[in-house]
């Protein structure tokens, strides 16, 4: 049973509007279950800008409204601000993007805090495509959480599909490890 209850489901879906040709918008929001597709978790909704200097680097910035179930049905809000630089690096069909974020954190619960998230991520440009992540995250505290992704990635036209395992290793006073399924559906639109 202890297992079963670190089991949970990930399903994100992101809008991503090309406003300029350099800035894109993107609507994102995201659903956890826990264990896997009983309970609803929490969820969360914003927006995320981003601008791209050129092929490499971007800047992106963001708000994230979340709720989350906190004890037996009862809910508690946050929200998030974030932003950082993201840098991508190409080398044949593989592409190699490192982001840093600071995040600040505002809940009715708890005091304010920050958090400082480092990912890298793996792709190749190709239609069918495995996906590898590994970010670790970081407070006043010292280490938080390492989260680790090996995953399929496929695209169609503006359309982008990916489903994968991630192993989600937070410190034990913020929950211990998880297993998760994550799901992602990304539609972008493209100025003409």
């Amino acid at each position: 049973m202890a297992v079963a209850q670190n089991i949970q489901t990930w399903h994100q879906a992101d809008f991503r509007i090309d406003l300029a040709p350099r800035w894109d918008l993107v609507a994102h929001t995201q659903l956890r279950t826990q264990p896997a597709f009983e309970n609803w978790r929490q969820g969360r909704v914003g927006p995320i800008l981003r601008y791209r200097a050129n092929e490499r680097w971007a800047l992106l910035g963001g708000y994230y409204f979340r709720q989350d179930e906190v004890d037996r049905g009862a809910d508690e809000n946050s929200h998030r601000y974030f932003g950082g630089p993201e840098i991508t690096f190409r080398r044949g069909s593989m592409s190699w993007v490192s982001r840093t974020l600071v995040e600040g954190f505002v809940t009715e619960q708890a005091d304010p805090f920050w958090r400082f998230r480092q990912r890298v991520r793996f792709t190749w440009d190709r239609r069918l495509t495995p996906v590898f992540s590994s970010e670790v995250y970081l407070t006043r505290q010292g280490f938080f959480a390492s989260r680790n992704i090996a995953g399929l990635r496929w695209r169609h036209r503006d359309w982008t599909f990916e489903t994968g395992y991630v192993l989600d290793e937070r410190r034990a006073s913020a929950g211990g490890r998880r297993h998760v399924w994550q799901t992602v559906i990304e539609y972008r639109w493209r100025r003409r």
